[in-house]
């Protein structure tokens, strides 16, 4: 897309999720992207793990996931602007990032997203952040599921 809105308010990308039963698809506005490879690779993977989790997870409330969380989500508008970042903040025990904050949806996404473009800034934060170690293997445990290539290869290969 070159002009994506959520809402009435352009956005970055969205995927249809679980609350209106996602058909697989998810939309990137590429009108800014251009310029911005690493962006792009985030907000892609971003995107696609949320068609991933309504797939894995299969309903709006995920209790194993929110139960590792010691802080509560926002919900609502997040601290500074609501965009994703490129990379990690450790500032909040338990999230990636401060957009992570926003939602378990977004949580999951953004985790996903990280693990994938950041690898080993996320590994690092992983070594001191007990929360986020224990999500980090919850979803890629989830993964596994979906393939068996998903490995230990796989986490080694990425950046």
């Amino acid at each position: 897309c070159d002009q994506a809105t959520l809402n009435k308010h352009e956005v970055g990308g969205f995927a249809p999720g679980h609350y209106d039963q996602s058909p697989g698809i998810f939309f990137i506005n590429i009108k800014n992207l251009f310029n911005n490879e690493d962006y792009l690779k985030h907000l892609f993977h971003h995107e696609f793990y949320h068609i991933i989790d309504t797939r894995l997870t299969n309903s709006i409330v995920d209790e194993e996931w929110s139960s590792l969380n010691k802080d509560n989500y926002l919900n609502s508008k997040i601290i500074g602007d609501d965009t994703i970042t490129l990379t990690p903040d450790s500032s909040v025990k338990g999230f990636v990032s401060q957009y992570a904050r926003k939602n378990m949806a977004e949580d999951k996404a953004e985790l996903f997203a990280m693990l994938i473009t950041r690898n080993k800034d996320v590994k690092k934060i992983l070594k001191k952040d007990e929360i986020l170690y224990k999500k980090t293997e919850l979803l890629i445990s989830r993964l596994k599921n979906i393939s068996p290539l998903i490995n230990k290869d796989f986490w080694n290969k990425r950046n």
